[in-house]
């Protein structure tokens, strides 16, 4: 079903619906893509100001050292990684109204790198995790991948293999999952950026 500020679809018997709007203003769970280590520090750098990394981290203020004491907290799942603490890709840490999920590897040159296979299996692993985190509040996403994180794919792509990914989990929510895009995204005249929903409501 076609709607005014973007579409509706049912996979595995859940409700997606995809549309631009805002994260930061979204009423339930909102799932914000950190880096492996759950970095803190925003340096422009390694953690970008325009990230939602970086913004989640400039707008918690004095509640990051809460932020920090979940991490350090959080012990049973890291692995040592580089002499560093890091989570499996697709883990999901609870945190007040954000749902954190470890989305971004990073190679030897401190660059955030993630290949097909394992943007495939991050989704997976967060699918799963999102079922157990998640509340019954409604869930409110981003395209994952667009920006800052090195992926060969267009943003179409990114959508699709979300979309796909939920529906090879398995995982049935009782509310309503909502990917948010940018107005940039929806409508870019580059063919990588831009994401056409009516071809993704004629495939799903």
């Amino acid at each position: 079903m076609i709607q005014k500020l973007g579409i509706e679809l049912s996979i595995s018997k859940n409700t997606i619906i995809i549309r631009c709007g805002d994260i930061w203003v979204a009423e339930g769970k909102k799932v914000i893509p950190f880096n492996e280590y759950f970095d803190t520090c925003v340096d422009d750098r390694i953690i970008t100001s325009q990230s939602l990394h970086g913004q989640l981290i400039i707008k918690l203020g004095k509640r990051l050292s809460d932020l920090k004491k979940a991490i350090d907290s959080d012990i049973s799942r890291r692995t040592l990684k580089n002499g560093r603490m890091a989570y499996p890709l697709g883990s999901i840490l609870p945190f007040e109204n954000y749902l954190l999920l470890a989305f971004s590897s990073f190679d030897e040159k401190n660059r955030a790198n993630l290949s097909k296979k394992q943007y495939i299996g991050c989704l997976k692993k967060m699918w799963d995790e999102i079922d157990i985190t998640y509340g019954n509040f409604p869930i409110f996403l981003p395209l994952l991948g667009s920006g800052v994180t090195r992926i060969d794919a267009s943003n179409q792509d990114l959508l699709e293999w979300m979309l796909d990914s939920l529906g090879e989990c398995k995982v049935t929510y009782n509310r309503p999952l909502t990917i948010l895009l940018t107005e940039e995204i929806l409508t870019s005249s580059d063919i990588n950026k831009k994401v056409d929903l009516e071809k993704i409501r004629r495939i799903y």
